[in-house]
């Protein structure tokens, strides 16, 4: 009888022990995630300046929509969700920008543009790297919580999927889906 107690209690400290490595390791885990969201939003929030900081400079020379000072308050509200959909439609402002200055030399000549345009350049190539490191992260934590047996314990202590970056963000326009017509004259 006591051999069976003292095995019966090896094998409840040993589940214990696991209990306390899963919790540490999805706290662990869950906290990488929001790390890696808090350098996300660290470069969303530089390049909304900056481009806020491009509107103004253009301003004098286009008259800007609302939305876009709207859509920078969203991104700085630091919600993901939120941040993503502002950011993509910050995306299109830019995009847009950057069409639009080519009919405006003036802005193109203006150096404090040149410069602003330049940093937000080096901001967006930084951001398509760290989004993919947070989607990299995310992944791995929804993973190891959506499957067995940590998805028991993760749903016994709050653990939640966090959500991915947009994939609507990286699909071009439709005009750039469609392949061109070519006529071979054959």
């Amino acid at each position: 009888m006591p051999l069976l107690l003292i095995v019966g209690l090896v094998l409840l400290v040993l589940v214990v022990l696991w209990i306390i490595y899963e919790y540490n390791s999805l706290v662990a885990l869950r906290g990488m995630v929001r790390n890696q969201w808090a350098q996300v939003s660290v470069l969303l929030q530089k390049r909304a300046d900056l481009i806020e900081r491009l509107a103004k400079l253009a301003g004098q020379y286009l008259k800007f929509e609302k939305s876009v000072f709207e859509n920078i308050a969203k991104l700085r509200s630091g919600i993901p969700d939120k941040a993503v959909k502002a950011d993509q439609a910050l995306s299109q402002f830019v995009r847009g920008f950057y069409a639009v200055m080519e009919n405006y030399p003036q802005i193109k000549g203006n150096q404090a543009v040149v410069e602003t345009m330049k940093a937000l350049e080096e901001v967006e190539e930084q951001l398509k790297v760290q989004r993919m490191v947070y989607n990299d992260t995310a992944t791995r934590y929804n993973i190891r919580i959506q499957t067995f047996p940590t998805l028991i314990f993760a749903r016994i202590f709050g653990f939640r999927p966090f959500p991915l970056y947009s994939l609507e963000f990286f699909r071009p326009p439709e005009s750039v889906k469609k392949a061109p017509e070519v006529d071979m004259g054959l």
